[in-house]
């Protein structure tokens, strides 16, 4: 997989420029928070295409409560890695 390290720089930059606000956490919180919901849409679709609607509901549930899922709320750059 290719991946684009500066990404996540460039998209709290350019949310920092939208949400003009003076703490640049805010804008670091947004990205991931956009990007973990961008996620679980994805998770819910795939998941509901190869085994159903409640099964897909399910997974996303597990995959938000999960500890580790911790990390796709805060402002760490593993979120937009899996949007």
């Amino acid at each position: 997989m290719i991946t684009f390290f500066p990404l996540y720089p460039l998209t709290i930059y350019l949310a920092h420029l939208i949400i003009r606000v003076q703490d640049w956490h805010v804008a670091a919180l947004a990205v991931s928070n956009v990007c973990c919901a961008g996620a679980f849409c994805y998770c819910f679709l795939l998941t509901q295409k190869e085994s159903g609607r409640r099964a897909a509901k399910a997974a996303v549930f597990y995959f938000s409560i999960f500890p580790t899922a911790y990390f796709l709320h805060v402002a760490y750059s593993e979120s937009i890695f899996l949007s």
